[in-house]
C-alpha cells in the first residue's frame, strides 16, 4: 500500500515550504521539506530546495548528497547539476565540480548562471582569461546578473587590466545604477586613475550618496542613548576585516587598548571565515556580533537596539562594505576611520579622523565628514613574527635593489615611467617586483613589455606572485630601496617594508591616497624621502642608492626607529581617538539638549526619545544555484 502523502497535500505543503524559503526563514521551511521526504522520498523539488538550504547553513556535505538524490531523480537537469557543483565547490572538491558546471552547460548552453560558477571556479583555479570568458557568456546571456559583473571585474583586475574593470562598472550601472556594492567598487578603482582629479573624485563619492542613501530628513533620528556627556560610551566597530588582513594591524591593537573605563567595544564582523586572528579579537572586546549574511536593514537594527553610541567604519568603499548601515543612521554619531584611505562621501557620516598631512588646510571641501585632525591617523603592529633585519642585499649582490610588493594595479603607466627613470639612472639597479597578479604569466609578459617600451631590459626584472601568510615578509630582505606608487600610495607594505628595514621613497600627490606615505614619513621622522615631484623622487632614489653607507645605517636603524615612532605607539594612539570620539559624542550632547528643549519628540537623559540636530557639515558571491 502507497504510505506517500496525497499528492494535493504534498503540494500544499511544498508550496508553503517553498514560500518560507523564499521569505529566509530556512529553518521552517527546513522542517517542512523534510516532513515531506518522509512519506515522498523522491520528490526533485524537494530534495533540491533542501539541498539549497543546508548550502546557504554552510551543511555542503549534506547538500551534495541531496543534489545527487534529486539527480537520480531527473539526470537531465542542469539546474541540479548546477547546484551540485555548488556543493562540490564548497567542499573544494573542483575537478569534480568542473564536471557538473560543463554538464549543465551541455543541458543547457544558455545557463547564465551556470556561466557565472564556471567563472568562478576558473578563477580559483588561477585561469582569469578563462574565467573572463565566461563571465562575459553569463552576462550576455543576463546583463543584470549582478554577481557576473563583480566577478568579471575582480578577474580583470587579476590581469592588470584596471581600465576595463571600470569600464565593466560603468556598463552594470547604465543597467542597474541601484546596485550599490558596484558604485563603490567604481569609486574605490578610480582611486588608482591619475586622470582623476581631487574634485571629480569627490563627485563619485557624493554619487553613492546620491543613488543609495536615504535623505537625512527621511531618517528617524531619535536615539535611546542617554546624552551624559561624561559617561562610558559604548562604540561599535563595523569591518570585514576581523581576519588575517592587512587592515586588522592597523584596527586590532587600537581595539586592544582601550581603556574599558571609558569605552565598551562592540565589533560588528562581516567576517565570512573566523581565523585565528578573528578567535584572538573576540577574546579582548567585550561584545562581539556576527553580521555575515545578515542584509543592512537588519544590521541597522541590531546597531539601534544595541545601543551604539558611536558607530565606526573601518572599510570605506572597499569590498563587503557596510555603507548602507551607516546610510541608515543607526547610531547618534558615526565616524569614519581607517581601512579606506578618502572621504566616505555619505552625508550621514558626521566625522572622519585625519592627520594635518592626508588632509592639509583647505581639503575639507572635499570632504562630506568634518575632519577631526590627530598628530597621526592610524598606529600599526604587524600581526605576524619577523626575522631579524639583514643587510641591505646589495652587500651580497653588487647592485642595488628597488622593489614594490604593492597590488599591480597601483602601477600606472606614469609609475612605470618614473620606475623606469630610477633603473636607467642607476644603471646596474634591478627592480623586484611582487604582486599576485604576477602568477600569470601573460600578466608578466605584459609588465616586461612596458618596461621594455621604457628602455629597461627584461634582465633587469625579477617578478614574482605573492607569497601566502608571514612568509612575504623575509621577500624584502632581497631590496634596497622600496618604490611607493603613486597616486595610490602603498599602506601596509610600506609597514612592513621599513619594519624589514627597507627605506621607502614616496611621492605627495594632490589627493588623499597620494598622501598616505608622506604622512608615515614625516610621523617617523624621514621627511627627506618624500618627493614633491617625479624629478624629485628619481634624485632621492638615485641618491640613496648611490649612498651604500646611508642606506646600510638606515636600514640598521629603521626597525627601532618605528618601535620608538608615534606610528607603533597603539597606547597613545587609543587615547587619541578616544578624545575625539568624547567631543564628539559632548558635542552631540549640546546639541541633543537643544533640540530636546525645543521639541516634543526629544529624549531626557535618562534615556528617553530626543531629536538628533544635523550639523551642517569594491568579492563575488560564493555561487549563484538558479
Amino acid at each position: 500500500m502507497d504510505q506517500r502523502v496525497p499528492l494535493p497535500r504534498v503540494e500544499q505543503t511544498l508550496q508553503k515550504a517553498t514560500l518560507l524559503f523564499q521569505q529566509g526563514r530556512l529553518d521552517d521551511a527546513r522542517r517542512l521539506y523534510r516532513s515531506i521526504l518522509q512519506k515522498s522520498p523522491d520528490n526533485f523539488d524537494v530534495l533540491h530546495n533542501l539541498g539549497l538550504i543546508e548550502l546557504k547553513l554552510n551543511k555542503s556535505k549534506d547538500a551534495a548528497a541531496l543534489f545527487r538524490r534529486a539527480l537520480r531523480r531527473r539526470p537531465n537537469s542542469a539546474m541540479a547539476c548546477n547546484s551540485l557543483g555548488l556543493a562540490l565547490m564548497a567542499l573544494g572538491q573542483r575537478t569534480e565540480a568542473m564536471t557538473w558546471y560543463e554538464k549543465a552547460l551541455v543541458i543547457e548552453p544558455r545557463y547564465a548562471n551556470a556561466h557565472y560558477n564556471l567563472g568562478n571556479l576558473l578563477r580559483q583555479l588561477e585561469r582569469p582569461e578563462d574565467a573572463v570568458a565566461a563571465y562575459e557568456t553569463a552576462l550576455a546571456l543576463k546583463p543584470d546578473l549582478d554577481q557576473a559583473s563583480v566577478g568579471l571585474i575582480v578577474a580583470l583586475l587579476s590581469l592588470w587590466r584596471l581600465d576595463d574593470a571600470i569600464a565593466q562598472l560603468r556598463k552594470a550601472l547604465a543597467i542597474r545604477p541601484d546596485l550599490p556594492v558596484a558604485r563603490s567598487a567604481l569609486v574605490y578603482l578610480s582611486l588608482f586613475r591619475p586622470q582623476e582629479t581631487p574634485e571629480t573624485l569627490f563627485a563619485l563619492h557624493r554619487e553613492w550618496d546620491k543613488f543609495h542613501a536615504p535623505a537625512i530628513a527621511t531618517l528617524d533620528l531619535r536615539f535611546a542613548c542617554a546624552a551624559d556627556p561624561d559617561r562610558r560610551l559604548r562604540v561599535g566597530y563595523v569591518s570585514p576585516d576581523f581576519w588575517n588582513h592587512a587592515e586588522y594591524d592597523f584596527v586590532a591593537p587600537v581595539l586592544e587598548a582601550h581603556d574599558r573605563r571609558q569605552v565598551e567595544v562592540v565589533c560588528y564582523s562581516d567576517v565570512a571565515r573566523p581565523d585565528r586572528f578573528t578567535k584572538h579579537l573576540v577574546a579582548k572586546v567585550e561584545r562581539w556580533v556576527t553580521i555575515h549574511g545578515m542584509d543592512d536593514a537588519d544590521v541597522a537594527e541590531r546597531v539601534r537596539s544595541d545601543g551604539i553610541d558611536i558607530l565606526v567604519d573601518l572599510a570605506g568603499h572597499t569590498g563587503n562594505n557596510r555603507l548602507k548601515v551607516f546610510a541608515a543612521k543607526p547610531a547618534p554619531v558615526q565616524v569614519a576611520w581607517v581601512g579606506y584611505p578618502e572621504t566616505r562621501g555619505l552625508a550621514a557620516i558626521d566625522y572622519r579622523i585625519s592627520d594635518a598631512v592626508l588632509d592639509p588646510e583647505g581639503s575639507e571641501r572635499f570632504s562630506t565628514e568634518k575632519l577631526i585632525r590627530l598628530p597621526q591617523s592610524f598606529c600599526w603592529r604587524s600581526r605576524f613574527e619577523a626575522g631579524p633585519v639583514q643587510a641591505p642585499p646589495v652587500t651580497r649582490t653588487g647592485y642595488i635593489t628597488f622593489g614594490s610588493l604593492n597590488q599591480l594595479h597601483k602601477m600606472t603607466p606614469q609609475v612605470i615611467e618614473v620606475w623606469a627613470r630610477v633603473l636607467r639612472t642607476e644603471p646596474r639597479s634591478h627592480l623586484f617586483l611582487v604582486a599576485s597578479a604576477l602568477a600569470n604569466p601573460s600578466v608578466g609578459e605584459r609588465v616586461a613589455a612596458c618596461f621594455a617600451d621604457a628602455g629597461i631590459g627584461r634582465d633587469r626584472l625579477v617578478l614574482a606572485p605573492t607569497v601566502p601568510g608571514p612568509d612575504h615578509l623575509a621577500l624584502y630582505n632581497q631590496i634596497d630601496i622600496a618604490l611607493d606608487p603613486f597616486p595610490f600610495n602603498g599602506h601596509t607594505t610600506s609597514c612592513e617594508a621599513m619594519w624589514m628595514g627597507v627605506p621607502v621613497v614616496t611621492l605627495c600627490g594632490d589627493r588623499r591616497p597620494s598622501r598616505t606615505g608622506a604622512s608615515m614619513l614625516t610621523v617617523i621622522g624621514l621627511p627627506e624621502l618624500i618627493a614633491a615631484t617625479a624629478d624629485d623622487y628619481v634624485e632621492i632614489a638615485v641618491s640613496l642608492a648611490q649612498d651604500l653607507d646611508r642606506l646600510a645605517a638606515l636600514r640598521a636603524g629603521m626597525r627601532e626607529r618605528l618601535q620608538t615612532s608615534p606610528l607603533c605607539d597603539v597606547e597613545a594612539m587609543t587615547r587619541a581617538v578616544e578624545t575625539a570620539c568624547r567631543h564628539a559624542w559632548r558635542r552631540w550632547c549640546e546639541l541633543s539638549k537643544a533640540a530636546g528643549a525645543a521639541t516634543p519628540r526629544g529624549r531626557t537623559e535618562s534615556g528617553s526619545p530626543q531629536q538628533f540636530p544635523w550639523h551642517p557639515g569594491v568579492r563575488p558571491e560564493p555561487g549563484h544555484p538558479r
